[in-house]
């Protein structure tokens, strides 16, 4: 089963992000962009992406992620960007301030797992918001995106999760596995 880390994000955050979304569609439906947007119901940071796991295997990642000790934080959504660079744009996501504590997590789940899950990837804390088609237009979308002013809104952070994910015709759906909460180092 394919299995992913993410950290939840609350209501506001979700209809806010929901909003700016719908807005942006209206925007870049002009530019004939092939866009495909993030459901509100899948909105998360990718902590790590785990690929496929065996059973047996994910009962052993699950076993050493619940050793994982780790204070409560918060962070603000702030910014749009984009994904690999404003000449060949493939994700727009908007971004987290601070990222440190995102950071650490993410570090210490990587370093736990180490030597049973060996990813090497360079980790941005950021919440993927629609994924975009090859377009030699993909240059309007980032003189659309720099025109908006995102709001900043807090998220407060009380736990991680773990996520099957189910690839589908209408897009991925998300399964639960289990939840790890915050617990002081």
């Amino acid at each position: 089963m394919r299995c992913f880390f993410a950290i939840q994000l609350n209501d506001e955050v979700k209809d806010y992000l929901y909003n700016l979304m719908n807005q942006l569609k209206k925007d870049l439906k002009k530019h004939n962009l092939k866009i495909r947007f993030v459901p509100k119901k899948n909105l998360h940071i990718t902590l790590m992406f785990l690929g496929e796991i065996k059973e047996g295997k994910l009962e052993e990642i699950k076993k050493i992620v619940r050793e994982i000790k780790f204070n409560s934080f918060k962070f603000n959504i702030y910014k749009l960007g984009v994904f690999p660079n404003e000449e060949t744009v493939r994700v727009l996501y908007i971004g987290i301030k601070p990222e440190v504590d995102v950071l650490k997590l993410q570090k210490n789940i990587d370093e736990s797992l180490l030597g049973v899950i060996n990813k090497d990837h360079e980790f941005k804390a950021h919440i993927t918001l629609a994924r975009i088609g090859y377009s030699k237009q993909s240059y309007k979308l980032v003189q659309e995106i720099k025109k908006i002013d995102t709001k900043e809104i807090k998220q407060e952070v009380n736990s991680f999760v773990l996520y099957k994910s189910e690839l589908h015709k209408d897009g991925a759906k998300y399964f639960l596995i289990e939840e790890f909460k915050a617990k002081k180092k």
